[in-house]
């Protein structure tokens, strides 16, 4: 299914794989949470729906997406003012599958509008918030080896960083 392109949207992700450059999610110019998930190819210069099925992610917005391995992580987000997460999924690009990943006691609580990155064989998220008045410093990372949460301890720093969100 070609089209013009995604709705007019805001708090989504984009992430880049082969070719494309994907957006998941967001939330519309009707202050609706998208679940949505496009490409744009860059080899003909058009926008199309990327149909897929699995274990779709609830719409959502100010979540965190990242490549590793040719699939594409998501994780955490907002449904609605009070409605934080702390799901993770994978998106396999080859399938177009989407897949629930297991959910250990070591994850981030919920929590959106949090910055996640990846280096070698680990997914960091920092930071974010679960509601408008409380908001985040805390670091974990996810062991794509092990398939395992794990929370960085961080000392008492008065010039660390303060709790903050949409970074």
């Amino acid at each position: 299914m070609k089209g013009s392109g995604p709705v007019a949207r805001r708090y989504h992700s984009a992430v880049v794989f082969e070719n494309g450059l994907y957006v998941f999610g967001g939330f519309s110019a009707q202050q609706k949470p998208l679940n949505d998930l496009w490409k744009f190819d860059s080899d003909r210069m058009e926008w199309e729906v990327v149909e897929s099925s699995g274990d779709v992610p609830s719409a959502r917005y100010g979540h965190v997406a990242v490549i590793y391995n040719n699939q594409m992580y998501v994780h955490g987000g907002n449904m609605d003012k009070f409605s934080a997460l702390d799901d993770f999924y994978v998106f396999d690009f080859g399938t177009k599958v989407w897949k629930l990943i297991g959910q250990d006691e070591n994850r981030p609580p919920s929590r959106y509008f949090h910055s996640g990155a990846i280096k070698d064989n680990r997914f960091y998220v920092f930071g974010g918030a679960k509601t408008n008045s409380l908001y985040y410093n805390d670091l974990f990372y996810y062991d794509f080896d092990l398939r395992k949460w794990f929370k960085i301890e961080i000392p008492s720093n008065p010039e660390g960083p303060q709790p903050c969100a949409g970074h």
